[in-house]
This record gives C-alpha cells, sequence and structure tokens, in this order.
C-alpha cells in the first residue's frame, strides 16, 4: 500500500515506498514479547470457558424459571426430577452472586487479548530521515530533525516532542516485551542532534534547563538543590533512577550521597518527577561530556602565561573585534550589610555582556550570585543566566527578543512578563544601568517603565512597575531619580559617563 504522509509531517514520500515491505525503511521487532503471547492465548481460551458458563448459568437461571411455573414447592417435585431441580435452583439463587467473579475475569482477559492484537497489529519503520508508525490502520511520521525532546518509560522511548509541541505518541511494549532495537535505533538518531546544541550552549555560559533538572558552570541542579562539578565523577540513568558517582570515593557515605538520594526519595516521588523530564540521556551525556573535559584540564593544566604575553593576547583580541571591543571592571560595597559585587562588562559591535558575581546575606541566608546578561546594542536584555550557591541553591534562565516577550529554554512563554523590556536583579545597582541607557532621557525627562523584578535568593521572577526621572546630565554622568511604584521606595542615583551607579544612598557604592 502507499504511504500517504500529512503535509505538516514534512517528510519527504520517498522515504517509505510501501509500509507492508522492508525495502524501505526498516521493520522493528515486534512489540509483543513470546510470555505475552502464552498470555493472551491462554486468556481467549479462559475467556472463551467463562462466557460458555456465563451463558450455562444463564440457561440453567431460566429453566429453573420454567420448572418454578410448574412445581411451586421442591415438595410437589417428582424424586427423580429432584437432584435436578436443586442444582438448578442453586444457580438460579447465586446468579447474581456469581456475576463479578465471571465478569471481572471475563473482562480482564478480554482487555489483555485486545492489547496483545493492536500491538500484533502495529508497524513501526526508521529510516536516516525520520520515523513511521502505523497503529489502528493511523500512519504518522516525524523527522530527525524536527524531533525537540523525547521521553523515557523503563527504557523505551514512549514519545517525540516536535519544535512546534506536537507530539508522537510510540506504541508501547506490554507484558515485558523487548523493543530494544527500536530503541537503539531511535535513541541514536536523536542524540547526535540533541547532544551538541546543548554542549554549546553550555560553553556560552548559558543555564542548560532539563525542565527542573538544569546545567550550569557551576554544577547540576534538582529543584533547587545543587552539586557542585567538583564532587562529581559521573551520572548514569539506569532503572528509571538518577544515580551519581562521585569523584572521591570517600565521599560516598557523606553528605553528597544523602543529598542525591533526596533527589530519588522526596515526597513529590521524585521517580514520577524525573520520568516527566525531556531528554534525560542527552542530560546525562552532556553532564559526563563537561566532566570528561574537566579531567583533561586537571590531568593536563595549561601553562602560565606571562603577563606580558597576556597583555598582548588582550590586544590581539581586540584587533580581531575591529579594536572596538572595551571592558571595564567594576566593584560596588553594598552599604546595608556584609556584602559586595564585582562586574566584568565587555562591549564590542555586537552588544554588551555583563558577568557579576555577588556576595552577600538575605534575611539570614548567606549566598554567593553569578549572573551573566546578554543585552543588545540599544540596551534591550536578550537573555540572563543566573545561579545561586550557598545555604539555597537556585538557577534561573530566560530570553528576550527585546520586544518584552520572554521565553525559557524550552521555548515555554512567560506572559505575565509580557511588556517588560528591562530586568531588575535585587542586589546589584546594575540593573538600574539598563533602563537608564536603553531610554537616554533628557533632563527632567520621565518615563514609567514595567521590568522583570528578580529576588534573591530564590530568583523569582515578577512584573513591577517603576519610574525613572533624569535629574542632570553632565559630559562625567549625572543622576536620576528612581521610584518604585509598586511600593513607596524612592531614591536618587549618581551614575558615571557610562550610567554605572557610582553612589545608591544607603545601598550601594562604587568602590
Amino acid at each position: 500500500m502507499g504511504t500517504q504522509l500529512q503535509a505538516e509531517s514534512k517528510m519527504p514520500l520517498h522515504m517509505y515506498e510501501s509500509a507492508a515491505h522492508a525495502n524501505v525503511g526498516r521493520p522493528l521487532e515486534k512489540l509483543v514479547s513470546r510470555s505475552a503471547q502464552i498470555l493472551c492465548i491462554l486468556g481467549a481460551i479462559i475467556s472463551l470457558l467463562l462466557f460458555a458458563w456465563l451463558c450455562y448459568s444463564l440457561f440453567a437461571a431460566l429453566s429453573f424459571g420454567v420448572l418454578a411455573q410448574t412445581y411451586h414447592t421442591s415438595a410437589e417435585v417428582p424424586a427423580d426430577q429432584l437432584q435436578n431441580y436443586r442444582w438448578l435452583q442453586n444457580l438460579h439463587d447465586n446468579f447474581w452472586l456469581n456475576m463479578p467473579g465471571i465478569i471481572i475475569p471475563l473482562g480482564a482477559s478480554l482487555i489483555l487479548f485486545g492489547r496483545f492484537y493492536l500491538a500484533a497489529r502495529t508497524q513501526l519503520y526508521i529510516c536516516s530521515e525520520g520515523l513511521l508508525t502505523i497503529y489502528r490502520k493511523k500512519e504518522e511520521a516525524i523527522r530527525w530533525d524536527d524531533v525537540r525532546e523525547f521521553y523515557l518509560l523503563n527504557g523505551s522511548v514512549t514519545q517525540l516532542v516536535r519544535t512546534n509541541k506536537t507530539r508522537l505518541l510510540l506504541p508501547f511494549s506490554i507484558l515485558g516485551a523487548s523493543n530494544k532495537a527500536g530503541d537503539q535505533a531511535i535513541i541514536a538518531e536523536l542524540m547526535p542532534r540533541l547532544l551538541p546544541p546543548a554542549l554549546a550552549s553550555y560553553e556560552r555560559g548559558e543555564v542548560v534547563s532539563f525542565r527542573d533538572l538544569q546545567i550550569s558552570q557551576q554544577g547540576i541542579s534538582f529543584l533547587g538543590e545543587l552539586v557542585s562539578w567538583d564532587n562529581l565523577g559521573a551520572v548514569a540513568w539506569e532503572n528509571n533512577e538518577l544515580s551519581a558517582y562521585y569523584a572521591k570515593e570517600e565521599s560516598l557515605d557523606g553528605e553528597l550521597n544523602r543529598q542525591w538520594y533526596v533527589w530519588q526519595t522526596k515526597e513529590h516521588n521524585s521517580n514520577t518527577t524525573l520520568l516527566s523530564l525531556p531528554n534525560l540521556l542527552v542530560f546525562v551525556a552532556l553532564v559526563n561530556e563537561i566532566l570528561d573535559r574537566q579531567h583533561e584540564h586537571k590531568d593536563n593544566p595549561p601553562t602560565p602565561q606571562p603577563l606580558t604575553d597576556a597583555k598582548e593576547s588582550v590586544e590581539n583580541n581586540s584587533s580581531n573585534t575591529g579594536g572596538n571591543a572595551m571592558e571595564t571592571h567594576i566593584m560596588w560595597n553594598f552599604l546595608a550589610g556584609p556584602g559586595m559585587e564585582h562586574l566584568q562588562l565587555v562591549e564590542d559591535e555586537g552588544g554588551i555582556v555583563a558577568d557579576g558575581l555577588i556576595i552577600g546575606i538575605e534575611q539570614d541566608i548567606r549566598f554567593r550570585l553569578w549572573y551573566r546578561l546578554q543585552i543588545d546594542q540599544d540596551w534591550h536584555i536578550r537573555e540572563y543566566s543566573l545561579q545561586v550557591s550557598g545555604e539555597q541553591s537556585q538557577a534561573a534562565y530566560l530570553l528576550s527578543d527585546g520586544q518584552g516577550h520572554w521565553t525559557d529554554a524550552d521555548g515555554n512563554a512567560y506572559p505575565d512578563l509580557d511588556g517588560c523590556l528591562d530586568i531588575d536583579i535585587a542586589h546589584t545597582p546594575f540593573t538600574n544601568t539598563l533602563p537608564i541607557r536603553r531610554l537616554e532621557l533628557a533632563v527632567g525627562e520621565s518615563m514609567e517603565i514595567q521590568v522583570a523584578y528578580i529576588t534573591v535568593p530564590d530568583l523569582n521572577v515578577r512584573p513591577a512597575r517603576q519610574r525613572y526621572t533624569c535629574l542632570t546630565r553632565t559630559e562625567s554622568g549625572g543622576s536620576y531619580r528612581y521610584e518604585s511604584l509598586d511600593s513607596d521606595f524612592t531614591a536618587e542615583l549618581t551614575v558615571d559617563e557610562q550610567g554605572l551607579v557610582i553612589d545608591y544612598p544607603e545601598l550601594w557604592q562604587m568602590v
């Protein structure tokens, strides 16, 4: 039969000339095990026997009804028919009591046989371009290049998610059936396509998100619990459990071991949580690739570069970008308590990269916050990566189109943040620079804006209304009034010629 594929699947027709032959595409193993076939056959036999018994019981009950009209009591029954009368009477009296014992096994047997029948008729084909399933006479195809996520259960691939978020559910195995060849073939096609982009994101300093599992430059976090790279040797996904092999043997019985054990036994039922996460094999491969690179770096550390050579290297890099790259290092001292910040700001023709590290205390929680912001030439924030470590560990990563629309790494939209062109991270004065540089207000001019406000150390984000008013402007800087419209907080900020905060009364002071 000719395979007609829907246009939206974008699957070339020549992939599958015929679903009935293996000359195009490769048929995979049957989804029903030998033991399942035997059980299903036994179920069919039991179903027939139970059905026969049901019919016999019904016939007996009806027969007794006829006899009961002839003989009103057992005393009226002739002696040669008395035994048969009592047998029929017993079946009649217990007919409804016997029904559950017949109907339930009969229904279970029919369901089991039905699943066997459907699975036995399932066809699954694969080639280098994609996959085709034929299930209940319905054909559905997907291209490998169109897959963004895949999910696992007991080592089997259960569903594939396209870039447009539509899903292809794969026929499932039953009763111990093995489809290892199919799973291995699917995974072998997807891993080379999904792993390199994830590795590239990590190398750019971004937080690579697998929903509740996240990978950052600091380590791995699951539901806010961080395990640093220095304490990891390898990770593995086996029997629906995420396992860690530690870098040091003595740590197996220590705090680290307990922390990973908590991942699998929390009240939220982590097995269910882990099974709902996408691309777990990509996560495992990415973590182990990062660890391998770190181990190679430790085994073969680079030779320290002399200061004179380092200076020449910086000059060479500057010349490669047209000599327009400008790097600035700033430090702020936190005035309201223990804490300080270091910021590395790099500006070139492609935009601005802000890399900051904050050490502080919030509500008696000691924390270290690392942030990295990608900003375009017009000072629109395009993406941010945040990582908190300390007594509480969190990670966050969001993308912006520069027009006030935000998504996470999986493409999920954050409609609550629509219209937020800037972000405001608590515990840093740098994010005040974003609207100051973007708005370029004239003296006396005021502008009300909406920002994505990020609290520390929990990294929760919410929209917040603010107002900036330009008070003075000089060649060496200026001053601005900042107002939080969701509260009564107001401050007058003094900035330098780059718009960086010099003095934030009672909170920050540039060092």
